[in-house]
C-alpha cells in the first residue's frame, strides 16, 4: 500500500492512502482470487448491493419489495432506515432478523409483510411486545 503525503489548505500535511486499482493485478492472480472467494458470495454481494441501490434511487418512496435468498440483518435495517413508505414487504430465505421489534418500528406504514423461512421457533414474547 502506498502513503500519499498531501499539503492541504491549513499548511499541514495529511497522509493519504492510495487505493489499489485491482485492474492492475495479473489475471492468474485475480483468477485466483475469485476462485476462492467462490461465485456464490460473488453474485450474494452483486445482489445485496443492486438492492441497495434501487432502494437509494427510491429516494424513500420505495413501497414494495420482494426480495430472494439474500435478505440479512443488516439489508433489512438497511431498508428500513431509507423507506419510510413502504408498504409490502416479502423475502424469501436468507438470514434471520433478530431486531425485529426495531426493524418494524421504522415502517409504520407496513401493511404486509411476508417471509418465507425454514424457522423451528418463534419468539412469541418479541411479537407480543411488538403488537402491544
Amino acid at each position: 500500500m502506498k502513503l500519499k503525503f498531501v499539503l492541504n489548505s491549513k499548511k499541514q500535511w495529511e497522509v493519504k492512502q492510495q487505493t489499489r486499482n485491482w485492474l492492475d493485478l495479473p489475471q492468474d492472480v485475480m483468477a485466483n482470487i475469485l476462485y476462492r472467494v467462490g461465485v456464490y458470495d460473488i453474485l450474494e454481494n452483486a445482489q445485496k448491493e443492486m438492492c441497495k441501490h434501487a432502494v437509494d434511487r427510491s429516494q424513500g418512496q420505495l413501497v414494495d419489495i420482494t426480495i430472494c435468498d439474500f435478505v440479512n440483518e443488516e439489508l433489512l435495517g438497511y431498508i428500513a432506515n431509507r423507506s419510510s413508505q413502504l408498504k409490502r414487504l416479502e423475502f424469501v430465505g436468507g438470514d434471520i432478523c433478530k431486531n425485529w421489534v426495531a426493524f418494524l418500528k421504522k415502517i409504520p406504514l407496513l401493511e404486509e409483510l411476508r417471509s418465507r423461512l425454514i424457522v423451528a421457533v418463534w419468539e412469541s414474547v418479541v411479537w407480543e411486545s411488538f403488537l402491544s
